[in-house]
């Protein structure tokens, strides 16, 4: 058995802080592996990909404002702004939604809510900058409106 034959080189190993160094090592290597399988384990029962995107607003509305559905992405930011207005990236897509759709008041609103709770954002800061000289993600004037 490989257990034995372990056991018995390590009663005629003469330098013991190596033999220690190698059962810690050797421990070290089965945590990972024991964890890693635990990890992979964990990850066939997850959903996938696809159904967790399904329930990510940023994503729904980033698929609204590419298909010009730009009332449908503010309301899902509207939403996930109710559930969580701690996240300054719903106030960013939903600025950019509201430009997009022609509304430029409503988007400098917004992205000022965003600042408010974090004031040292540097995206909506500059977006903030962006809609105050009057273009916004490289479009013109009109907001992208064609």
């Amino acid at each position: 058995m490989p257990g034995q034959f372990f056991v018995r080189s390590a009663l005629h190993f003469k330098n013991r802080k190596v033999l220690v160094l190698l059962v810690v090592i050797l421990a070290c290597i089965g945590v990972e592996y024991f964890i890693f399988n635990k990890y992979i384990s964990a990850l066939k029962k997850e959903k996938s990909f696809t159904e967790i995107s399904r329930n990510d607003p940023i994503a729904d509305s980033a698929s609204d404002i590419a298909n010009k559905n730009y009332d449908d992405a503010i309301s899902t930011m509207n939403n996930a702004i109710a559930e969580d207005p701690y996240t300054t990236d719903y106030y960013s897509m939903k600025a950019e939604a509201e430009y997009l759709s022609g509304d430029k008041t409503a988007a400098i609103a917004t992205v000022n809510e965003g600042l408010k709770v974090d004031p040292e954002n540097e995206l909506l800061k500059s977006k903030l900058d962006v809609l105050e000289k009057n273009t916004f993600n490289n479009n013109d004037a009109s907001g992208g409106r064609e």
